[in-house]
């Protein structure tokens, strides 16, 4: 009988030890928030695309001055799809998320500043037949 208590005891202490690190699901829920601002960006690229197909503004580059009204802000445009250095013109960014790229045609947001957890927004390529692209890395979170 008293074997059997302190097999259960044991039991119960290696559960309570051991159980966390295979049930760890922090890194599954900071990838999910990743790839729901993936969805996110992907669905506002995509409605100021069809918007400035409406508009028949699909084929200059935003330095002409093409841009698209949402809500009252004025979005530039690339070749149609929302550029990237305008991107938080468009969309709220989680304030878990840190403002990367080069500036100008990429733009990543890092969640609490890991670069291996991030979301990755490129524009178009030089003409309309390249769309703008939106990518995760959840390799690190």
């Amino acid at each position: 009988m008293i074997e059997l208590i302190v097999v259960i005891i044991t039991l119960g202490i290696l559960s309570v030890v051991v159980a966390p690190k295979f049930i760890d699901i922090t890194s599954d829920a900071k990838a999910a928030v990743v790839k729901s601002l993936v969805g996110t960006v992907k669905s506002t690229s995509n409605m100021i695309y069809a918007k400035s197909m409406i508009q028949g503004d699909t084929k200059s580059h935003y330095n002409v001055g093409r841009f698209v009204t949402v809500q009252g802000v004025d979005i530039p445009t690339h070749y149609g799809y929302i550029g990237a250095q305008s991107l938080q013109l468009a969309i709220e960014i989680p304030t878990e998320f840190t403002l990367g790229g080069n500036g100008s045609s990429i733009r990543t947001f890092s969640y609490n500043n890991i670069a291996t957890c991030r979301v990755t927004y490129t524009d178009p390529g030089a003409s309309v037949t390249t769309p703008a692209t939106v990518t995760n890395d959840v390799s690190g979170c």
